[in-house]
């Protein structure tokens, strides 16, 4: 293999520091107590007292499960609408819990929490792009389902008995539903993922709209498998026009460090995967960017040090424990631990179907999974 000119990549960022292993049991046994307490005091508000602890306890925690509730049912509009457009879904994070499309299908698994607030689904059309129309009308799905079971839940609460715990519990629903489903039609300026922001920019044919939808269109090839050598050209460059520190730029640099590294230009490459970590991106990115970085320092075994340096910043890859084993294995490679990098690889080779954070695994990684496997005779 023909070692590649000498990439300037400095030291790597200090790897993030996990939480100990308490507060997290901690916070899921704390989340699952929370969700049963609040359920309990919300079938019994209605006999409590006003001003009584137990009801502000059960009205605090009936706020956390409405917002799961409403922000669920969003999600699921968005993904819902997609699905009639032809999209497939990648992934979609509730609260605590995440949904993500692997080779064998849908598997469910927990993250980590954000709060009940926090929602996000990521939709796309296998190879292809999506169309100006169709992406609008995902985007207006998330709203519209809460619109619809805002309006639904009024019809049940005027049903109710008044002053009734279902009737209550309708009615909060109904509430925050309809001000969620309003608020993300509105186009916030100061929230660029907001629906309805993105839909002012659609309309307004905005760079930040033909970078957003080159994204997807990225995203969506690389779910099908496409090796990022045969990416088209004009899509990657549109996901990267707008720099590294407009709101989807990091996403846009890292995916073009990706195209870069793969058609040889390794000195581009390092380049975007500079700025991508200077702007301090997601944790997501910044793992996904310092993998690529070891890779690529991999490819010479007199870096070997550099590149374990990368990978060991990169951190432990709890939301993508495939790339992290097969980082580690050409990190192995480099370091003259043959044996070790092909039994990672072999491991890996044999679950990838259930590992894999896409449904179709990529040419590259096969050749790369099968080259390091052959490390072990």
């Amino acid at each position: 293999m023909t070692p590649p000119p000498r990439l300037t990549l400095g030291t790597p960022p200090a790897p993030p520091r996990p939480p100990p292993w308490w507060t997290l049991l901690g916070a899921r046994a704390g989340e699952l107590v929370a969700v049963g307490w609040g359920v309990f005091c919300l079938l019994r508000v209605g006999a409590v007292p006003d001003h009584h602890p137990l009801k502000i306890l059960a009205l605090v925690v009936g706020v956390v499960i409405t917002l799961v509730v409403v922000v669920t049912v969003h999600e699921a509009g968005h993904v819902v609408a997609a699905w009639l457009c032809g999209g497939t879904l990648l992934s979609v994070r509730v609260g605590p819990f995440v949904v993500r499309r692997h080779p064998c299908g849908l598997r469910v698994a927990l993250s980590v929490w954000r709060g009940p607030h926090a929602g996000a689904a990521l939709c796309v059309r296998l190879g292809r792009a999506w169309s100006r129309r169709a992406f609008a009308l995902v985007l207006l799905g998330g709203p519209a389902a809460n619109l619809v079971f805002g309006l639904v839940m009024v019809g049940v609460a005027t049903q109710m008995v008044r002053g009734s715990t279902p009737g209550f519990v309708a009615g909060t629903l109904a509430m925050a539903s309809l001000l969620i489903g309003v608020l993300n039609v509105v186009p916030w300026s100061s929230i660029p993922i907001a629906d309805g922001q993105r839909l002012l920019e659609l309309a307004r044919s905005t760079p930040t709209a033909d970078q957003t939808l080159a994204l997807y269109e990225l995203t969506g090839i690389a779910a099908a498998g496409v090796r990022p050598s045969r990416w088209p050209a004009e899509a990657v460059a549109r996901a990267s026009q707008l720099g590294v520190t407009s709101p989807a730029g990091p996403a846009g640099h890292l995916l073009r460090a990706y195209h870069r590294e793969d058609l040889g230009d390794l000195v581009g490459a390092a380049e975007d995967l500079l700025m991508v970590i200077a702007v301090g991106p997601s944790p997501e990115l910044r793992f996904t960017a310092c993998c690529l970085a070891a890779h690529m320092l991999a490819r010479d075994p007199a870096r070997a040090a550099e590149a374990r340096a990368w990978f060991e910043a990169a951190g432990p890859g709890g939301s993508d424990p495939a790339s992290h084993d097969l980082t580690r294995a050409v990190v192995l490679a480099a370091e003259g631990e043959s044996a070790a990098a092909a039994e990672i690889a072999f491991r890996l080779a044999r679950d990838l179907d259930r590992v894999w954070l896409s449904p179709v695994v990529s040419e590259d990684t096969h050749e790369l999974l099968q080259r390091l496997a052959s490390l072990r005779s």
